[in-house]
């Protein structure tokens, strides 16, 4: 896997399928962005020595969607892209993509999901292939213990945090949709651990701790107590964002 790869939101890599566990539940909230936005994170990666930056940008549309997108680049030469369409009030997928630009290997890959009804719909392909890889997963039904499941795309993890029950204490279920190049349905556990003042290049906040832990990956979170609710730090497995500048 990309070293730049593994810095973004979509990082999981195992066998296909999921893995276990019936509860899902809508752990969205609210949209706590009010209109357009970007925000820029420094990237570093345990073992790298390099400069990487991320840029992720949230745009309302027209039919009370919203577009989350994120842009991860090296001084090597990888890109990582990731896009989601969501509904704005419950940030339930539509459809979403990632791209990854391997610098070495001098080719691109596309990962994409498109949401119908209770299933999802997987497509991987690559630049110079003839044919692309396609599946299916289902995605929860209601249960007694879940009558309202609820399943969130990969790619809108940095946006979903934000907008969940920022209290100390609040645990949760959900369902995480991982495509990159191993389709996942995944059970996710949340949990807002106590505040805690970080200090980032955009200054210094008071936060809200946030683990998400799926697929064996556990990744920690730092929101930003104001409104807004936007994180400040963010670490996935070895790679660390932070915030430089919110516009």
């Amino acid at each position: 896997m990309l070293s730049l790869a593994v810095a973004s939101a979509g990082v999981a890599v195992a066998a296909c399928g999921g893995d276990g566990g019936d509860e899902s539940n809508k752990v969205f909230v609210a949209a706590p962005w009010d209109g357009d936005e970007t925000l820029t994170y420094s990237l570093e990666q345990e073992g790298v020595d390099n400069e990487a930056m991320c840029t992720l940008s949230t745009e309302l549309g027209d039919a009370g969607e919203v577009i989350l997108a994120r842009a991860c680049v090296d001084d090597r030469g990888y890109r990582d892209l990731g896009r989601v369409t969501a509904d704005n009030e419950s940030l339930e997928p539509i459809d979403s993509m990632r791209e990854v630009f391997d610098v070495e290997e001098d080719r691109t890959t596309i990962h994409s999901v498109r949401y119908e009804g209770r299933e999802a719909h997987f497509e991987t392909r690559s630049e110079g292939e003839d044919d692309s890889r396609t599946t299916s997963r289902d995605l929860p039904e209601p249960t007694e213990d879940s009558p309202t499941p609820g399943w969130y795309d990969d790619e809108s993890l940095l946006w979903l945090v934000r907008g969940i029950e920022l209290r100390e204490g609040y645990e949760d279920h959900y369902t995480h949709v991982i495509n990159a190049g191993q389709p996942r349905v995944l059970s996710a556990d949340l949990e807002v651990q106590e505040q805690e003042e970080v200090e980032v290049p955009a200054g210094t906040f008071t936060t809200w701790r946030v683990r998400v832990s799926s697929g064996g990956i556990v990744y920690r979170f730092w929101v930003d107590e104001a409104p807004g609710h936007r994180v400040v730090r963010a670490q996935i497995e070895d790679s660390v964002y932070e915030l430089t500048r919110a516009e």
